[in-house]
């Protein structure tokens, strides 16, 4: 992959040459242009994470109609306008060491946190089908009824002061509070039933 900015033309990122390190016959192409090109090459290092190696080439312009010819001895300045844009390191420095072990260290964290996601959505999962699922959840449900018949047993209560007063009793507030009333009966008891089996 060859890194052109947007801004460049295609044969690379402009590069000013002092004029001391032009050949002679070089100065006097007077629009003499010089281009770095990075080739950029993406590796995988033994964790399987990728990073990228960059090889430098300048090429050199002279006239509009003329292809650009690669030339030597300027590497240092193309390097130095990639470096302005991104960071780079030599093989085997401490920098790229340091990076490529953090790129190791990131994988190492992301396997295990994966692992540890995968370990409690199993553990999750063999939780809803074993029968400790179901006696949690007949006691949740037991304890939201102990609530709901506490409720039923004040409205039917309730009812009965109004009743006494106004000579009529709320016919659906009584069909409510009794149905409650079945309904939990019931699930409290096969709770209890449950909890003495266990």
């Amino acid at each position: 992959m060859l890194w052109v900015p947007d801004a460049e033309v295609d044969w690379g990122v402009k590069i000013e040459v002092p004029r001391e390190r032009i050949g002679f016959w070089d100065r006097l192409a007077p629009n003499a242009s010089f281009y770095s090109q990075a080739l950029i090459y993406e590796r995988w290092d033994n964790a399987g994470q990728a990073y990228y190696m960059v090889r430098m080439a300048v090429v050199q312009r002279n006239s509009a109609p003329d292809d650009p010819q690669p030339v030597s001895g300027f590497d240092d300045i193309a390097w130095d306008a990639f470096n302005a844009k991104l960071k780079t390191a030599d093989p085997g420095s401490p920098e790229t060491q340091e990076y490529l072990a953090g790129l190791d260290q990131e994988a190492t964290q992301e396997s295990a946190r994966k692992s540890a996601k995968e370990s409690e959505e199993k553990a999750h999962q063999a939780y809803l089908s074993s029968p400790q699922y179901k006696e949690d959840q007949m006691r949740q449900e037991a304890e939201t009824c102990t609530k709901q018949v506490a409720w039923a047993k004040d409205a039917i209560a309730r009812d009965d002061k109004i009743a006494r007063i106004s000579g009529y009793e709320n016919k659906l507030v009584r069909e409510q509070a009794a149905a409650v009333l079945v309904d939990c009966h019931d699930i409290i008891g096969r709770s209890r039933q449950a909890s003495i089996k266990k």
